[in-house]
This record gives structure tokens, C-alpha cells and sequence, in this order.
């Protein structure tokens, strides 16, 4: 299965290479935020969880 996964996210930064300069720096602008966004979110499960357990 990591495989399998290793495969899509390869294929999907070709996707986005190919694509040219342009497409990258548009993936950046909403791609790093959302970085932060989804640590947010890791850190209210792994707070919840700890408070549950």
C-alpha cells in the first residue's frame, strides 16, 4: 500500500511540474497555509485525545 501512495503522490507533483512555474507558485499560496491549518487540526485531536484518555 505505501507503494500505491508513494506512486499518486509522484505522479501528482509531475502533474504540477509539467504544468509550469506559474501553477507551482498558485499551489504554494494555498498549499502553505493549509499546512497550518492541518497542524490546527492534528493538534485538537491529539489535545482531545489526551483529555478523553
Amino acid at each position: 500500500m505505501a507503494w500505491v501512495s508513494f506512486v499518486i503522490v509522484w505522479l501528482f507533483q509531475i502533474a504540477i511540474f509539467w504544468q509550469g512555474i506559474e501553477r507551482i507558485k498558485h499551489f504554494l499560496n494555498w498549499a502553505g497555509p493549509l499546512v497550518y491549518v492541518v497542524m490546527l487540526v492534528l493538534m485538537v485531536i491529539v489535545w482531545y485525545q489526551a483529555e478523553v484518555s
